[in-house]
């Protein structure tokens, strides 16, 4: 599943805020175990399609992009919506 995961540099900076210090680790592990709170679905053929995750413990908010056979991790954070 790793190598299917693609992180922006939006998401990495985002990521590495002091306030949110977020591991890739913690995303995948999300992803793994989060569920889909919001879908989005663009008519735009250069944009993909977004969803966003949540999972409770730890508490983490993940927004990705579904492009082909991966996804792209555009955001992340932690605490409420």
């Amino acid at each position: 599943m790793k190598e299917n995961i693609t992180f922006t540099i939006h998401a990495i900076d985002q990521m590495r805020l002091e306030s949110r210090d977020i591991t890739r680790i913690e995303v995948e592990e999300a992803i793994k175990r989060g569920e889909i709170i919001t879908q989005y679905e663009y008519l735009e053929q250069n944009r993909c399609d977004e969803v966003q995750i949540q999972a409770y413990d730890p508490p983490l908010f993940i927004s990705v992009g579904m492009c082909e056979n991966r996804l792209v991790v555009i955001t992340a954070w932690r605490g409420t919506k």
